[in-house]
């Protein structure tokens, strides 16, 4: 069971978040600029009506820091596993446990789901990317080495304008 740090609270994902998730990304990809990515920051917003295709098409999870939306994570299948797609904690919030328990609360969910691994990609050396993921006990994979599926799911991950080598692929596995 997931542990919730003192004002934190993980829920399912309404319509009414999409609006305060789209915010929450936008301020999470800035930070990606301090970390040589400036081509994130520099995206174009995620249409509304793009994003909320997104998040309920999938399985997406709202945090919220005293009741304040600080974070969310987006999960579903993908190339026949079931894929981290996207995770986000307002800079604001940072450093408080939400991309942790947000990142509980997918294996949980995955796990009662039946499913005995979840996938996700993400940048090798921004420390809020791989390196947290090894914390909670995350490997690599290399892509090379994946199924096509996988490779496949992994390069349609890989944002515009970034080289393909800075990415990797990781899986839990229960």
């Amino acid at each position: 069971m997931n542990i919730l740090p003192s004002g934190l609270a993980i829920r399912r994902a309404a319509a009414e978040d999409i609006d305060a998730m789209l915010t929450i990304g936008e301020r999470a990809d800035r930070l990606f600029a301090e970390h040589g990515f400036p081509q994130i920051a520099a995206l174009p917003p995620t249409p509304r009506s793009e994003f909320h295709r997104f998040v309920t098409d999938n399985d997406a999870w709202l945090a919220l820091w005293h009741d304040v939306p600080a974070g969310f994570a987006v999960a579903g299948q993908a190339a026949g596993e079931y894929w981290l797609k996207e995770i986000a904690v307002d800079p604001a919030r940072g450093r408080r446990g939400v991309g942790g328990a947000l990142l509980s609360t997918v294996i949980d969910h995955a796990r009662a789901g039946g499913a005995s691994r979840v996938f996700l990609s993400t940048f090798l050396d921004v420390p809020f990317n791989r390196p947290f993921y090894e914390r909670r006990g995350f490997t690599v994979i290399e892509p090379e080495s994946a199924s096509a599926g996988l490779r496949e799911q992994f390069m349609r991950e890989v944002p515009p304008g970034v080289d393909p080598a800075t990415r990797t692929l990781m899986v839990w596995h229960s």
